[in-house]
């Protein structure tokens, strides 16, 4: 397809870039460029690399997700990969850490024993 071409088929897709111009070769060809990631043809448009950047809001909230995840999810795997408890008794350990996080890992620390070595 060459630039005019090109032209005539950007010109057809809709403002909010959802629908496809009806004459469109295919949905998810790539177009050359110097660049190859630059700009690939899409369903829902022209997808710029710049399309997917996150602001800085998001940045923060994922970075706030992931912080709660790890520090909710630190006894948890303590208390699973511990070797002080095995079978129910571990489950039973587990299920208290979920249920109380990190007073539940104090109480599994304080009460079972480290194993010998």
């Amino acid at each position: 397809m060459d630039n005019l071409e090109m032209a005539a088929v950007r010109s057809q897709w809709q403002p909010n870039g959802l629908q496809a111009a009806p004459h469109c070769p295919s949905a998810r060809q790539e177009e050359r460029h110097s660049d190859h990631t630059d700009m690939v043809t899409a369903d829902v448009g022209y997808l710029r690399r710049s399309d997917f950047k996150m602001s800085s809001n998001e940045t923060i909230g994922l970075l706030v997700i992931v912080l709660i995840l790890l520090i909710y999810g630190t006894p948890l795997i303590w208390v699973l990969t511990s070797g002080r408890s095995h079978g129910g008794a571990k489950f039973g350990w587990f299920l208290v850490t979920v249920f109380f996080s990190w007073l539940g890992l104090a109480a599994f620390l304080i009460s079972t024993q480290a194993p010998e070595d």
